[in-house]
């Protein structure tokens, strides 16, 4: 049996996920969430937090916009309305709520400590307060589902945050008055495998056999990855103390370590779904040794078959070193829409890159 029997997770994760429209592996382990039957809870401050992070985004964004369209006006350009404010966020309240239909979340109402309590708190510096009372938000998220599981107090929570704030001793200082226990998970990674390791042999052993039909398969179609990482992957401009990429000129082998697929249950033959290829790519590149220490700029970023020329550096202390060319390597994560149906993968076609 799981050593839980809850899911909470704080809205700090919820936004490295991409929220709202989630990572392939958020998705997922809220799909194996609702096979194994475990409540993954979605506590009314997160969600006020992501909605109100979304909105400083858009609010920020729209003045980019407004700026763009003084521009447009003074050159005799007609400028685009943009959208309503209130139909922006009715969109994104609906996508919220279809979200949670489709993956089971439950949402929950907290009723949040006295004032007084959290004051004490954060003068004590009690974490996960910090200094001068830092981290409001993360205490009564926090305090907030240790309240909610204190509801049963059988029951064992986790609490899914990737904030280097929280430690496993502060959970348990701050669960001891509730008599609860909230298990600290800070990453996705080790909540799926935790939920896979669950999961009967028999259906482990049939998904670990279409992860390789899947590896497979992408290793046969790595031309057609190979091409759309020409266009999309960008990589720092810098080797550190190994100096700089002047250009990277291509593609020049790329390995499949791994491809991690949705649980095969989840899944309806013929429909897309995202499967998460993890590769080496081999790079052949122009590079530069170091003219000044590296750590003195930031560098840009390059594309395969584009030339990079670092704004930091005069153009004279460009020329002193001499330019190489070599084989640098890095590790990517490629998502990958595809369609499978009776054992047989087709229709791949990737969307998203990144490095690992």
């Amino acid at each position: 049996m799981l050593p839980f029997h809850k899911v909470y997770f704080d809205s700090n994760l919820a936004i490295k996920e991409g929220w709202p429209k989630v990572s392939a592996q958020f998705k997922r382990t809220l799909r194996l969430a609702k096979i194994l039957q475990t409540t993954v809870i979605l506590l009314d401050v997160v969600e006020r937090e992501l909605e109100a992070h979304w909105v400083r985004q858009y609010d920020e964004l729209q003045g980019a916009v407004a700026n763009l369209h003084k521009l447009h006006g003074q050159v005799g350009l007609t400028t685009t309305p943009g959208l309503d404010a209130a139909e922006v966020k009715a969109a994104y309240r609906k996508s919220i709520d279809q979200m949670v239909s489709e993956h089971g979340l439950v949402r929950m109402q907290c009723e949040l400590r006295p004032t007084m309590e959290f004051f004490e708190m954060a003068i004590s510096e009690s974490k996960p307060f910090q200094k001068k009372g830092r981290n409001f938000q993360d205490a009564v998220i926090c305090l907030a589902a240790i309240d909610e599981l204190a509801k049963d107090p059988t029951h064992i929570g986790v609490f899914l945050t990737k904030d280097s704030n929280f430690d496993q001793k502060m959970l348990d200082a701050l669960c001891g008055p509730r008599k609860v226990r909230l298990l600290l998970f800070p990453d996705l990674n080790q909540l799926s495998e935790t939920f896979i390791s669950e999961l009967d042999e028999r259906f482990k052993k049939t998904w670990d056999e279409d992860q390789k039909e899947a590896a497979k398969v992408v290793g046969e179609n790595l031309s057609l990855i190979s091409a759309y990482l020409a266009k999309n992957l960008e990589i720092p401009a810098t080797l550190g103390f190994g100096g700089d990429i002047l250009s990277v000129e291509q593609i020049e082998d790329i390995t499949v370590s791994s491809v991690r697929t949705p649980f095969p249950l989840e899944r309806e033959d013929g429909k897309p779904f995202i499967l998460t290829a993890e590769l080496e790519v081999s790079l052949r590149a122009i590079v530069r040794g170091p003219s000044i220490p590296w750590f003195l700029s930031q560098p840009p970023t390059v594309r395969v078959g584009s030339a990079v020329l670092n704004p930091y550096l005069p153009p004279l202390k460009q020329t002193t070193n001499e330019p190489t060319e070599q084989i640098i390597k890095r590790t990517v994560q490629v998502e990958i829409r595809a369609t499978e149906k009776d054992g047989q993968y087709s229709n791949l076609e990737p969307v998203s890159v990144s490095l690992k």
